[in-house]
């Protein structure tokens, strides 16, 4: 098979949707000697920040000398990004290679009496694990890609879990409040773990206490038992001390701007630490250490005169910290906002908390089979408008993000902004608009 077949595929299983059990890739693993467990794993769950914060663990274990595994989920221009050793990503060849391996697998599977269908993410983080496997990584770093309880992910016994935060997104799946998602995020933590959280909220901390308590886990808070100490923007990084669990490290630096990434990086850094223990990870092997981070789509500055950025927030929390971020890190006299989400999303609470924010707002869509339809949105976004009594934004409709690109090009100075987020999946559509 070539890659694009591969890719074709893959595309095609995603209507498959999720499955909510173990059962399947279970009997993948079991088919494959079970790779996930050939090494320690680090394992992401939460709602936002966690492919960043993969990422930044990742980078600082390859950094101290481990050969080290990441897989993350979604890709943003290719699935190869979805699996890295080293901060390298697969090869194409490479890809199509394992792919043929578990698509046998799954074949067999599915011409069994009485089964289902195997599902996208179970035929790529069966992928992944016999593909760290083979290579003979020393670390992996797994991030989940919904949920917890019957993420595929879960097969894997981690020793240390790294919970972001909690806010309401697939509510169809994980419920319908805080605490329900908290409650399935949770059931990743195994006997004895080490977990780590970002999270402040007081039902996500109840449920995290009482999950630690039955399995005798350990529970680790931002702010309480690690600390951002210093968080400073020089030129286009960001320079962060960092208070852990049993040392104070100063002067990491993250290639990106948002102030956010600090916060990840203090959960790496904690993680980090729990996992390789106090004695292997020293204080100054890190400091004036540039951490190398693939942080695409996320308040990327992509254009100068205008500045454009890219981000792919795609539910209200994210959105909340772009306006945040937006605020921190950019002059500028209009905001013109691009706007394309995914259907499954909370869309009104997107846009009702960066309305005050924007000046013009143009609506659009992406190519994705679960995009939000322009023209629904639009109406959407007439209806927020009307409830918020007038004012601005002034809101446009295009049909494509290319178009809307133009569009918001005609209306800009050179000191404006021109932001385009929503979804991960207008990432791609923006930077080939632009001949990036």
């Amino acid at each position: 098979m070539t890659f694009k077949q591969v890719v074709a595929e893959l595309d095609a299983t995603e209507k498959f949707g999720t499955n909510p059990s173990l059962d399947t890739i279970r009997e993948i693993c079991n088919r494959l000697n079970n790779p996930q467990n050939d090494y320690p794993t680090i394992h992401i769950v939460g709602t936002n920040g966690k492919t960043s914060t993969a990422r930044i663990i990742s980078s600082i274990l390859t950094h101290l000398g481990y050969k080290t595994g990441c897989y993350i989920s979604p890709h943003i221009f290719s699935y190869i990004e979805r699996f890295a050793i080293d901060n390298e990503f697969i090869s194409e060849n490479d890809f199509v290679s394992y792919y043929e391996k578990i698509k046998k697998i799954a074949n067999e599977l599915e011409n069994s009496p009485g089964s289902k269908k195997v599902t996208h993410f179970e035929i790529l983080t069966s992928m992944a694990f016999l593909y760290f496997s083979e290579r003979k990584c020393d670390y992996v770093v797994l991030e989940a890609g919904m949920g917890g309880r019957w993420d595929a992910t879960n097969l894997a016994d981690s020793k240390v879990v790294v919970l972001t935060n909690v806010t309401k997104e697939h509510t169809k799946y994980l419920g319908d409040t805080v605490c329900k998602i908290a409650i399935e995020k949770a059931e990743v933590i195994k006997d004895k773990a080490y977990v780590v959280t970002g999270s402040s909220n007081k039902d996500v901390l109840k449920v995290l206490n009482k999950k630690c308590e039955e399995k005798m886990a350990r529970l680790f808070r931002i702010n309480k038992d690690f600390f951002i100490k210093n968080c400073q923007r020089e030129n286009n990084y960001r320079v962060v001390d960092v208070e852990g669990i049993y040392n104070y490290f100063s002067e990491i630096r993250i290639n990106q701007i948002s102030k956010y990434q600090c916060e990840n990086a203090a959960m790496a850094v904690a993680a980090t630490e729990l996992f390789i223990g106090k004695e292997n990870i020293k204080p100054e092997l890190l400091k004036n250490t540039l951490i190398p981070v693939d942080f695409r789509g996320r308040l990327e500055k992509v254009w100068e005169n205008p500045t454009i950025i890219l981000d792919g927030s795609h539910n209200p929390g994210a959105i909340k910290k772009l306006v945040f971020e937006i605020k921190e890190n950019f002059q500028y006299e209009k905001l013109h906002l691009i706007f394309a989400v995914l259907s499954d999303k909370d869309a009104k609470k997107m846009l009702q908390i960066i309305w005050s924010i924007t000046d013009n707002l143009i609506i659009t869509e992406s190519k994705s089979f679960r995009r939000y339809p322009y023209e629904k949105l639009y109406i959407l976004a007439k209806k927020i408008k009307k409830e918020m009594k007038g004012g601005p934004p002034k809101i446009f409709k295009r049909k494509t993000i290319s178009n809307s690109i133009d569009l918001a090009k005609k209306f800009s100075k050179e000191n404006d902004l021109i932001c385009i987020c929503g979804s991960f999946t207008n990432i791609p559509l923006a930077r080939n608009a632009l001949n990036i």
